[in-house]
């Protein structure tokens, strides 16, 4: 590639009986930046694909404290977690331990597991609902 010829001995009538032609750039080539090195992505933390309910025992004496944890995929600030006994309806909410989760989506409750003994079973329900989105394991309350 030939730049402009600004001054030298041939002219261009000289060059033209020589069957020589001279081109000219626009501009000289600019030097090319360096590409800088472009940071490495970083793994984002991915939300849990499984949604989880367990409670802290599975056995506990009536009227001792029990904890349940949860970690879940989605939730609403108006989602909650009841204490059932196994085979009752979400609806019967009122006669046992139950509470808001708040919007978040993991965290550990602490209750008092009550004075009536049988087989329970934390569940986390939906928008302030009884739309069910998980049951945990079956917790024995026996007698003290």
């Amino acid at each position: 590639m030939f730049h402009c010829v600004r001054a030298g001995i041939f002219t261009a009538s000289a060059l033209a009986l020589v069957g020589l032609t001279l081109g000219c750039d626009e501009s000289p080539p600019s030097p090319r930046p360096t590409p800088l090195e472009q940071p490495v992505p970083q793994p984002q933390p991915q939300p849990p694909t499984v949604d989880t309910l367990t409670p802290s025992r599975t056995t506990v004496l009536a009227g001792d404290q029990l904890s349940v944890s949860w970690t879940v995929t989605r939730s609403g600030g108006s989602d909650w977690i009841g204490f059932f006994k196994v085979g009752e309806p979400s609806t019967n909410y009122e006669s046992r331990w139950w509470m808001y989760t708040y919007g978040v989506t993991s965290g550990t409750l602490t209750l008092s597991a009550g004075s009536e003994t049988g087989q329970f079973e934390f569940r986390f329900l939906l928008d302030d609902g009884y739309v069910e989105l998980i049951r945990s394991s079956q917790v024995t309350v026996i007698p003290r």
